[in-house]
């Protein structure tokens, strides 16, 4: 087993309606570019402060954070971020970003420049939820993304669709053509993990490995996990959510 990155998830613990997850949450702050910025601002910040408890307890982790294409709009954004992982202490290569498809990219262009400049500083970038937003074989050979991530509507019936079995192989291969690392979000089930290592995917992520835990929990969650009797091969890289 190999625990490789964890992944930052953002709650809202309303104080009338309770915890609002990301699906209700998202689709509101992205109507409105101020709040989405804001908000992705306050997930980075939350990201180094999870780097530092984490390295506070003996464990250094790469962190996955996810930002929207909204928050694409600002060729300054890489510079700020590099500032700030730097005063956190967080170097750039343990922070992957996360391009989420809930909006189509505005301006190709400016989006293509910020993604290099996040590339060139040394952040890995990833394309979340692929297949099911508005990728294209054009954006990926465009953009500098390092890695896909299979979205979990396809992964979470691969055992039982031909369909979803058939797509989910598809895109394995794809990033293999292009050199570029696969994460199948989503497995919950032993038979979906061995399902998908035999199609050859790289990396799985879901609740199989564990359900999200505040980060002061990893450490004694890690020691358990890699010392109990998964099912999970010894070689597999995992990504294990967290907020």
């Amino acid at each position: 087993k190999l625990l490789k990155r964890l992944e930052a998830l953002v709650r809202w613990e309303h104080p009338v309606a309770g915890r609002i997850p990301p699906a209700e949450l998202l689709p509101v702050a992205e109507s409105d570019t101020a709040t989405i910025d804001a908000l992705t601002d306050w997930v980075l910040g939350a990201a180094v402060e999870a780097y530092q408890v984490l390295t506070a307890l003996g464990m250094s982790v790469p962190l996955a954070v996810n930002i929207s294409t909204l928050n694409l709009h600002d060729v300054t954004l890489p510079d700020r971020l590099e500032q700030r992982l730097r005063a956190g202490g967080m170097p750039v290569q343990q922070l992957c970003l996360e391009i989420t498809e809930s909006a189509m990219f505005n301006d190709i262009q400016c989006v293509m420049e910020i993604l290099s400049r996040f590339s060139l500083k040394g952040m890995r970038l990833s394309i979340d939820d692929f297949g099911a937003g508005y990728s294209s074989m054009k954006l990926l050979r465009q953009m500098p993304f390092t890695e896909i991530k299979i979205d979990r509507s396809f992964v979470g019936d691969v055992t039982t669709s031909r369909d979803s079995r058939t797509i989910v192989k598809s895109i394995i291969d794809l990033a293999a053509s292009m050199e570029m690392g696969c994460v199948a979000e989503g497995v919950e089930t032993a038979e979906a993990a061995d399902l998908l290592e035999q199609l050859g995917v790289c990396d799985i992520q879901g609740y199989l490995i564990a359900a999200p835990m505040p980060v002061e929990a990893v450490p004694a969650w890690l020691e358990d996990w890699t010392r109990s009797g998964s099912a999970m091969p010894r070689d597999r890289a995992v990504s294990l959510g967290n907020h």
